[in-house]
């Protein structure tokens, strides 16, 4: 191919955190499961690229053959500071430009150019030639989307269309591509199983003032989802026109021409915006580059969706109770249990609940030293330890649900603590107690809440490399943008009917975790 180097991202098409099995191109060529990595491969090298929560898990899933470079720690390179270093200049860098956001894109393009070596466009990906289904690529799943009740959306989907609509009109632009797969199911009140974890749609959404285009396998669309959309013999502005989900970028590339400006999502918080290969699509006089207002209208959940993000939240709780006791229960009467066994039958007991539709995201279950690892997953094909009563377990784990979507975490001992022990958990708990019940006027930036979970920490001398809170959707995604609770990024401000993570925690490298993680509402006050 021409090339001195390949940019591998954890991205889909769709810039989404989890991604289904067939499209984990870092995972097959590295082995490392985490789900935030960078890869670059050279003639010569490989290099992973991973965050603080799975600096742990990398070393011990890479290989000899990989460098780990741990994100955000002193004297690390950036994934271009790292290529200018491994390449000489006039040399070739390429990336998918459907698996990597424009703002990515631009970032690295300009400071590769900067020390003459050229980003360029492989829509050709190298993995996917080596990666198929001989090689034991997996497909996609194929069970089919379906309808949300309107009892668990709260709004119609064409009333939410004209709600975006008044906001494009209101900024000038005559269309918006919709790339996210989140935004997408909330917009248009569909769900479905391509994404783990995720109740997701594969499909991109075109949303102009004259009609609505959706790209997608309509083959997995029933019945029920056409009706639904309004799609048989479509030809009015509120209705859901089908179209194959290849032919989006030619499409687009005709759609285009009758445009004078097309919203095209940019990076917001945790999420990277439109791809490259879309961005290319569409001449630059043309572009607006802006954040999808999807984000902000589904981040403040109507009423339905806050009822049914309490009651959802109910019933999880009461499963976590139930797998608690049955748990101690189990222990005290002489069973042996490991990580394994503690995630999968958490798992059963969410099952049980209504409108449980499975869990939010892999469950962590972390003993001792593995509890230290902030995001450690139990796979049978890992170091899975015994639970003994000698160290902490961690229990980070969620549901999804018709009504909502939920993400808490517990930590336990079933033995005697050390004293060191005790006082972390204390220090932690005072963190999450002091977040929970702040009291604030509207104006309070996001960052500046974090130092409230984290000062009882910070003054002896402790703290954690995660952020302390993320947003969290209703029967979507579990980390849900724009919210962000970390006090090193962000200006944004809460709104009522926002729900987010509060999760302090602490963690001593090859000796235990702590954690604990509820979801909080931002209300009204009424102070004195």
């Amino acid at each position: 191919m021409n090339l001195d180097a390949f940019i591998i991202t954890k991205d889909d098409r769709h810039q989404s955190e989890y991604t289904a099995r067939h499209d984990r191109r870092y995972e097959y060529i590295s082995g490392f499961t985490g789900s935030e990595a960078t890869v670059v491969i050279t003639n010569e090298e490989a290099a992973l690229w991973t965050d603080g929560r799975y600096f742990i898990q990398a070393e011990r899933q890479l290989s000899c053959d990989w460098s780990l470079i741990r994100m955000g720690q002193p004297g690390e390179p950036s994934v271009t500071e790292w290529l200018v270093q491994a390449l000489p200049s006039k040399t070739v860098v390429g990336a998918d430009p459907n698996l990597v956001s424009n703002s990515q894109w631009n970032k690295w393009e300009s400071k590769l150019k900067e020390h003459n070596i050229t980003l360029k466009e492989a829509f050709e990906n190298p993995v996917d030639r080596i990666w198929n289904s001989t090689t034991g690529r997996p497909p996609y799943p194929e069970f089919q989307a379906y309808v949300l009740d309107l009892r668990y959306a709260g709004k119609k989907w064409k009333d939410k269309v004209n709600d975006l609509r008044k906001k494009l009109n209101s900024i000038g632009a005559d269309a918006m591509i919709v790339t996210a797969l989140d935004e997408i199911a909330w917009l248009l009140n569909i769900r479905g199983y391509d994404i783990p974890y995720n109740p997701l749609v594969l499909a991109y959404v075109i949303v102009s003032r004259d009609d609505i285009n959706m790209y997608t396998n309509v083959t997995k669309l029933s019945t029920e989802v056409e009706l639904h959309l309004k799609a048989r013999n479509c030809f009015s502005d509120s209705c859901v026109r089908l179209n194959d989900y290849e032919t989006l970028i030619p499409d687009l590339r005709t759609k285009v021409q009758k445009w004078k400006k097309v919203l095209l999502p940019a990076h917001c918080v945790m999420s990277p915006g439109a791809s490259r290969a879309i961005y290319s699509a569409v001449p630059s006089r043309k572009r607006m580059p802006r954040q999808s207002p999807i984000i902000f209208m589904k981040a403040r959940k109507n009423q339905v969706e806050a009822d049914g993000m309490r009651k959802a939240h109910i019933r999880d709780a009461a499963a976590l109770c139930d797998f608690l006791a049955h748990f101690e229960e189990s222990i005290a009467a002489g069973k042996e249990w490991d990580e394994v066994n503690v995630s999968i039958t958490l798992d059963q007991f969410r099952r049980e609940q209504l409108l449980s539709k499975g869990p939010s995201f892999p469950t962590i279950a972390g003993f001792g030293p593995n509890g230290a690892a902030p995001h450690y997953i139990p796979t049978e094909s890992q170091n899975v330890l015994k639970i003994y009563s000698n160290s902490t377990l961690v229990i980070d784990s969620g549901g999804q649900y018709l009504d909502g979507t939920t993400d808490v975490t517990r930590t336990i001992h079933l033995g005697t603590p050390t004293d060191f022990e005790r006082e972390a958990y204390t220090r932690v708990l005072i963190g999450s107690i002091n977040l929970a019940s702040l009291v604030f006027p509207r104006e309070v930036p996001m960052s500046s809440i974090d130092v409230l979970a984290r000062t009882s920490l910070w003054q002896v001398g402790l703290t954690y490399l995660h952020g302390t809170g993320h947003g969290i959707g209703s029967f979507l995604v579990v980390h849900e943008s724009p919210i962000r609770v970390i006090f090193t990024e962000g200006n944004l401000t809460f709104h009522e009917g926002y729900f987010f993570s509060d999760e302090p925690g602490y963690y001593q490298e090859g000796k235990f975790g702590i954690r604990l993680e509820n979801i909080v509402e931002v209300i009204k006050a009424h102070p004195k």
